[in-house]
């Protein structure tokens, strides 16, 4: 009974002390648990922490818009404290509103630093200058200029005093004359950094030229441009505008163009150096009278090796489009020209012409019609 007794007692303390056991380890689960939460909600804590203020500022916006239904730009002017913003913080206003066309927006922000007599960093007043520059009225334009001129010195001299951006102004004025000898000035002024800029607006006034069939404005932009290829070393924009001139659609253009690539040596090197490009961005687009004009253009001054990739590509081209035809009169050209293309287009000629029969309808035989003759 004693035995049995003691049995009991055993059974009744192992049962208690596994009990315990198990109660102490939960505890210990449970607290290893809440430490571990608590140690990943402190780090995400500090990443947190160490995400830009830009991109809390930018994610605000996005949420106003989606609220007020507005853009990015009209909410900022009314919501933030351009005072609490670093230059960083304010360039990217700039950029955003410039991007949305917010005229209302860049024009407050202006008058703003006007009153406040407010130093607008060299980034800002180079995007606002961009984008005044593309408008007739010059209202703002100046205004811009005028303040950068007194709150920043350093930046109105070392740009010239945005004479680029005042002559895009001129031309959209339609004072072409004018704006073509201030771009002139500008770029014998302007250092190695600034020329890209000035170079930019010479690009889009040759774009606009042709574009609008400005055949006076053309000759007296092709004088500027050769007037800055011989007193500055700088071709950029005579090759631009041979670029131009040679793909548009325009016979006159197309003359000049040749006429560009018989005086000026750079243009003919150049032309050489981007003829694989010009062929495949015009074979891309379909425009293969730009192939075969670059073809008879280089022919033309006996650049005949220079045409080998030319008619590599053009022959690709027409295989691709399964035109036996066209890709015989290439052969057939490379032969006269005494050009040697690999052993690859005799074989892929012959492939097509191996298809074209095999396309070829058969002739039916005649069949001498049967006659039953009844008597």
């Amino acid at each position: 009974m004693s035995t049995a007794k003691s049995l009991a007692k055993a059974l009744h303390k192992s049962t208690i002390d596994e009990t315990a056991l198990d109660s102490l380890t939960e505890f210990t689960d449970n607290l290893m648990s809440k430490r571990q939460l608590r140690w990943k909600i402190l780090q995400q804590e500090k990443i947190n922490r160490r995400s830009t203020r830009l991109q809390d500022v930018a994610n605000l916006l996005e949420n106003m818009k989606r609220a007020t239904e507005k853009s990015v730009s009209e909410v900022m002017f009314l919501s933030v404290d351009f005072e609490k913003l670093n230059e960083n913080h304010l360039d990217h206003f700039v950029l955003t509103a410039c991007r949305d066309k917010n005229h209302e927006f860049i024009e407050k922000f202006i008058d703003q630093c006007v009153d406040d007599n407010k130093v607008i960093t060299e980034t800002s007043v180079l995007t606002m200058c961009e984008y005044f520059s593309s408008f007739s009225d010059n209202r703002t334009l100046v205004k811009l200029i005028e303040l950068c001129k007194l709150n920043n010195r350093n930046v109105y001299d070392k740009n010239c005093e945005f004479k680029h951006f005042v002559a895009r102004n001129m031309w959209e004025k339609g004072n072409s004359d004018g704006a073509l000898s201030l771009l002139d000035e500008t770029y014998e002024q302007a250092d190695v950094t600034m020329r890209p800029s000035v170079r930019s607006i010479f690009h889009f006034v040759v774009e606009d030229t042709v574009d609008k069939r400005s055949e006076a404005v053309l000759l007296r932009l092709i004088k500027s441009a050769v007037l800055l290829h011989k007193t500055m070393n700088e071709p950029a924009v005579l090759l631009h505008l041979w670029d131009v001139c040679f793909l548009s659609n325009w016979f006159s253009d197309q003359v000049l163009a040749g006429k560009l690539f018989l005086e000026h040596s750079e243009v003919r090197t150049s032309a050489v150096n981007r003829r694989g490009v010009i062929s495949y961005n015009a074979l891309c687009s379909g425009q293969v009278d730009v192939v075969h004009r670059l073809i008879q253009l280089f022919l033309k001054f006996d650049m005949t090796e220079e045409c080998k990739l030319i008619l590599e590509l053009l022959f690709e081209y027409q295989y691709a489009c399964k035109d036996l035809r066209a890709c015989s009169e290439i052969m057939k050209t490379t032969l006269e020209l005494n050009i040697n293309l690999s052993n690859t287009y005799n074989l892929k000629l012959l492939d097509l012409l191996m298809g074209e029969k095999c396309r070829a309808p058969k002739a039916k035989k005649q069949v001498t019609p049967k006659f039953d003759l009844k008597f």
